[in-house]
């Protein structure tokens, strides 16, 4: 058994090499961040992955997992691959290459994007080892998968492999904060439970470098007002308008927050629908000569900057790569347009973008009396409502984006 010291010297240079079974694999639907909310370990989702994967696999016998394990999973089939492949695990990146007249490359899945792995228990499959990362489908959206791997021998050495690289992983993000999915247990220690809150907390996963008295999804009116000294999200002074929306040559329009109210655009205005509640008609949108002032703009976003799950100022499709699955959502600030914030959601294969529109009585929108942008998301978060654009198509907030740590 090689030591510690020895294995993350290899893994700095050129990694260690295994020759193994790849026997499958299956996606994951839910993120490895809920598990302790819904009660379930890392351990037995691990082995229900595997069970579905030996069974497509032809390995096993098809065997029923727990509904609890099956609804975290997905409905998703697993899929048998069953190929030799040469495992090559480095300090940054995970390589699984098919053997054969020359090495084909299968995956490759960074060490940062892999949350856990773990040997599995005999009964389940013998000399198995199954581990969960994220890779970029066709289409380039990440998805989680659970890989499961057969050796000849006790996987004992793989599984140290992998903890010497989450050493060396952990260790290089002490120096370099804003590192996102840190691998988590068993690898190294869980990260600090969010602070309780009269409301539900708006985000889960966990978030790092944000001082613990500044987190909190309160809907207190005495919240600090957003003024961000590190991050400058604030865009520079506008005069006032008026001001033409691009490809709109025959009127104007408002760019302050508030109502879920959309305009079409071309660049990071939003799509072309307009949604607000289900229950509620919605009255015409209206125009304004006038774009929003700083001061209204800073009401609007109170303790904003506190909240996990806005991003600041980012583009659309820097906001798309982080909305990995059906429901995930985050705010931020227009990358072109000063004064404009932006809810960014993934409606099932789309993401959508809705611009946030003051109503003419200063409220965030006309059909409910929400002073902030927090108290609408909370409010649909919550209560589940969904928000419904004018092709009829619910849409949901369900899982709230963790931004990158600055």
């Amino acid at each position: 058994m090689l030591s510690q010291a020895t294995l993350e010297n290899d893994l700095m240079k050129s990694g260690a090499t295994f020759c193994v079974d790849y026997v499958g694999n299956i996606e994951v639907m839910t993120a490895i961040h809920e598990l302790d909310s819904r009660g379930v370990a890392k351990h037995e989702l691990a082995s229900g992955c595997a069970v579905l994967i030996a069974a497509a696999a032809g390995l096993k016998p098809p065997r029923l997992v727990d509904p609890r394990i099956q609804e975290i999973i997905g409905h998703t089939p697993a899929k048998g691959v069953n190929k030799k492949i040469q495992l090559n695990i480095i300090s940054t990146a995970v390589y699984m290459r098919e053997m054969g007249v020359r090495l084909v490359l299968l995956r490759k899945i960074k060490t940062e994007e892999i949350p856990f792995g773990l040997v599995l228990p005999d009964d389940i499959l013998e000399n198995a080892f199954l581990f969960i990362g994220k890779v970029k489908d066709k289409s380039g959206l990440p998805k989680r998968y659970a890989f499961l791997l057969q050796s000849q021998s006790p996987p004992t050495n793989i599984s140290e492999t992998f903890q010497a690289a989450f050493a060396i992983l952990d260790r290089e993000a002490q120096n370099r904060p804003g590192t996102l999915n840190l691998p988590s247990e068993p690898f190294h220690h869980a990260p600090p439970p969010l602070p309780t809150s009269p409301a539900p907390a708006m985000a889960r996963k966990h978030y790092e470098n944000i001082p613990e008295g500044s987190r909190h999804s309160s809907m207190s009116s005495n919240s600090t007002p957003i003024g961000y000294p590190v991050s400058k999200i604030m865009p520079p002074y506008v005069p006032s308008g008026p001001f033409m929306e691009p490809g709109n040559r025959n009127g104007f329009v408002d760019a302050s927050l508030g109502s879920l109210s959309r305009h079409t655009s071309t660049n990071d205005y939003g799509d072309a629908h307009n949604f607000s509640f289900a229950t509620v008609a919605v009255p015409p949108p209206r125009t304004y000569n006038t774009r929003c002032t700083e001061e209204r703009f800073r009401k609007i976003c109170e303790g904003l900057e506190h909240e996990k799950w806005f991003f600041g100022r980012i583009s659309r499709d820097t906001a798309i790569k982080f909305l990995d699955r059906d429901g995930a959502f985050l705010v931020r600030i227009s990358g072109n347009e000063p004064y404009r914030a932006v809810l960014s959601v993934r409606a099932g294969v789309d993401v959508t973008h809705h611009v946030f529109l003051n109503n003419e009585n200063g409220d965030v929108n006309a059909n409910r009396p929400y002073d902030t942008i927090i108290e609408l998301i909370q409010h649909h978060y919550t209560t589940k409502e969904p928000l419904v654009s004018e092709q009829d198509a619910a849409i949901y907030i369900k899982y709230p984006v963790c931004r990158p740590s600055s």
